[in-house]
């Protein structure tokens, strides 16, 4: 078994988590961008086409280095951190409607 080179994400991210959202696709949430500026973005991988595609900013507040759960087909951001603003987030966050079966 080898790694393969995949398509780049729109937007560079360090400290974002990485969910599946399908069998065939994952999703990019959040991170920070190389300028220090969190994202509130998020990106799907279709693994069959090898396709990245941003959903736009989905989160409710941008944010890194948080933790990332799917549980009963919904996800849940929970805490994180704004490079920006230099504080820690200390809430869980379910957008309404932000679930595993309708973006």
């Amino acid at each position: 078994m080898a790694w393969v080179e995949a398509a780049s994400m729109s937007h560079s991210r360090a400290f974002h988590q990485i969910l599946p959202r399908s069998a065939s696709a994952v999703l990019a949430i959040g991170g920070l961008e190389s300028n220090q500026t969190c994202h509130k973005s998020i990106e799907e991988f279709e693994t069959t086409t090898g396709v990245w595609t941003d959903l736009g900013d989905l989160l409710l507040e941008a944010r890194a280095e948080f933790c990332a759960v799917e549980s009963k087909d919904k996800f849940y951001i929970v805490g994180g951190f704004r490079y920006n603003n230099h504080h820690n987030i200390n809430k869980v966050k379910r957008p309404s409607g932000y679930n595993r079966l309708n973006f």
